[in-house]
C-alpha cells in the first residue's frame, strides 16, 4: 500500500511524496495527481520533463482521453489550495488515525487502508 500524499502530508502542507520521502523532484520522472478528492474537482495532472511528457503526448494518446479543465473548475482547485496549511492536514491526519484504530477494534469489519489515509477501504467478515 502506497500512500496516497497530494492534499493530505501533514508535515509538508499537502505537497506530497516527495517532499515526505526528502527525493529531489529533479530525480522523479513523474509526479501524478488526482484533483478529485483533496482538491474537491475533477480530472488529474501528471508532470515531468519535457522528455517525458512528449513523449506522454505522443504515445498516451490513444489510450487516455484528455482535455483541458474547465476554467470554473481551475478557479476551484485554486482556490482549494489557498487553504492548504499545515494545522489543517496535521488535524486530517490524527483523524484518520483515530477512525483507522475504531475501525480495527470492530470484530465484523476488515480494513486495509494506510493509517494516515482519509480513504478507508472496509469490508464486512462472513460470520460463517
Amino acid at each position: 500500500r502506497r500512500p496516497r500524499s497530494s492534499g493530505i502530508n501533514a508535515e509538508y502542507g499537502g505537497r506530497g511524496l516527495t517532499e515526505h520521502y526528502n527525493v529531489d523532484r529533479r530525480n522523479v520522472d513523474m509526479i501524478v495527481g488526482s484533483m478529485e478528492h483533496s482538491l474537491g474537482s475533477i480530472g488529474g495532472f501528471a508532470c515531468g520533463s519535457s522528455f517525458v511528457i512528449r513523449h506522454q503526448r505522443l504515445l498516451g494518446q490513444g489510450y487516455v482521453f484528455s482535455a483541458s479543465l474547465p476554467p470554473l473548475h481551475a478557479s476551484m482547485v485554486i482556490t482549494a489550495m489557498d487553504f492548504f496549511e499545515p494545522e489543517l492536514f496535521s488535524k486530517l491526519q490524527s483523524l484518520c488515525q483515530y477512525t483507522q484504530t475504531k475501525l480495527e477494534s470492530l470484530d465484523t469489519l476488515t480494513e486495509t487502508a494506510d493509517a494516515l489515509s482519509p480513504k478507508k477501504l472496509v469490508r464486512l467478515v462472513d460470520g460463517n
